[in-house]
């Protein structure tokens, strides 16, 4: 026999009857899926359908969910990622449309220059005549410095800390909250971020205001000689302090101690038995511990 030809099965008479009673339990069911469900090829999607019972039953039409959402694109405006709006439309918004503006706060643009056609217009650096000026400086400061002399000439255009200020220049907190006379440039914190900014100051208009204020430079440096010194007597005299009373309180112990040690021949603690001292009047000693007491006579 060629393998591909087809062997003839033959079925026996109870399989027979288990195939065609399956068949038909098959079509049972969906003759009774049929009639439960309503007929869609008569019409009645959104009317009756009949029952199972031939009663009709009323139907809701099932709704199919859009696969995508119709935008009217003349209505859409462009806001630039959802961080900056158009000077018109912020320009048009009055008191009304407050709510309608972000809440927090825009991005400030960094200052610029406003350079003249005429080179000789223009600021320069005042230590090599560059007009790559730094912006921060010439703004804050007042002071026409480029970047490379900024970090060349560190021993004036360096930035001081207001602790730096008020420890080696001897300056106060009024003096240095003083904008007009102490201009500072304004950092996030680099310890805390959510502490108060950091102000910088220029060093050489801290030098300048604090050598003004002490008369001369020797007079700063003599100011500050004294205040350390100062600083030093403090210390040791509360270092004497804490000595005195570290001394004081170790003797109190110690006659504690030997008090309570030298009692009678049974242990029990000491009681003090106090009488006059001869030739000192209002005067008791104890005839146990030498403790002496002041006694008011009357």
């Amino acid at each position: 026999m060629s393998p591909h030809s087809k062997a003839q099965v033959t079925l026996t008479e109870e399989q027979q009857l288990r195939i065609a009673a399956n068949l038909q339990a098959a079509k049972d069911r969906l003759a009774t899926k049929r009639a439960a469900a309503p007929d869609l090829a008569s019409g009645q999607v959104s009317g009756q359908a009949s029952g199972p019972s031939g009663t009709s039953t009323q139907t809701t039409p099932r709704r199919k969910k859009p696969k995508y959402v119709e935008y009217d694109l003349s209505t859409l405006q462009d806001s630039r990622g959802g961080f900056l709006l158009p000077e018109e439309a912020e320009q048009a918004g009055g008191e009304g449309d407050r709510r309608d503006r972000p809440t927090r706060d825009l991005p400030r643009p960094l200052p610029t220059l406003a350079l003249s056609l005429n080179p000789e217009e223009n600021p320069k650096c005042r230590e090599c005549e560059s007009t790559d000026l730094d912006v921060q400086y010439y703004t804050t400061f007042a002071v026409s410095v480029c970047h490379r002399c900024r970090k060349e000439v560190a021993d004036k255009y360096s930035l001081l800390t207001k602790t730096e200020c008020k420890e080696d220049y001897l300056l106060t907190d009024e003096e240095l909250r003083d904008e007009a006379v102490m201009p500072h440039l304004s950092r996030p914190n680099p310890h805390k971020a959510h502490w108060s900014d950091m102000h910088l100051f220029l060093r050489e208009q801290v030098e300048d205001f604090a050598f003004a204020k002490w008369g001369s430079p020797e007079a700063l440096d003599a100011e500050y000689a004294r205040r350390e010194e100062g600083k030093k007597v403090r210390a040791e005299r509360k270092f004497r302090q804490k000595v005195h009373e570290l001394r004081r309180r170790t003797r109190t112990s110690t006659w504690n101690k030997k008090r309570l040690h030298s009692g009678e021949e049974d242990g029990r603690p000491h009681r003090h038995k106090f009488t006059k001292e001869e030739g000192k009047e209002g005067k008791e000693v104890c005839s146990g511990c030498g403790l002496t007491v002041d006694v008011d006579e009357f």
